[in-house]
């Protein structure tokens, strides 16, 4: 190969590069692993979501995010096992505060069913 030759190719992986990286990011919810029960209840829909307005909606009834903790553990007491982590889906709109609070409200809620689950009677 000559140095012609080899400069077009240099040429053409260099274009196709930037093309690459200049494609947009595939679209992904903002999910997290969850064990396959809580899976199979959320088959037909996510178990949490939050629409464009921050309505937040657990298992398709609209809750509070006050509420969301204590909520969710009754949800999850009732389930054998109850997931370390549990998806939120969240519009695309939706703030990265308000993302976390939701994230946190989960985490306290699965702690509370793992506690209260836990607790001897």
């Amino acid at each position: 190969m000559n140095l012609q030759s080899t400069s077009k190719y240099l040429i053409l992986a260099l274009v196709l590069s930037l093309v690459a990286c200049q494609s947009p990011a595939p679209k992904t919810e903002d999910t997290t692993s969850s064990n396959t029960e809580a899976s199979s209840a959320t088959s037909s829909k996510e178990l949490i979501t939050v629409d464009r307005q921050g309505a937040i909606m657990l298992n398709g009834a609209k809750v509070s995010l006050e509420n969301l903790p204590t909520t969710l553990a009754d949800y999850l007491s009732t389930l054998t096992t109850i997931p370390d982590e549990i998806p939120v889906q969240f519009d695309e709109e939706i703030l990265m505060g308000t993302r976390g609070a939701v994230r946190d409200a989960v985490a306290s809620g699965i702690q509370m069913a793992k506690d209260k689950k836990n607790k001897p009677q």
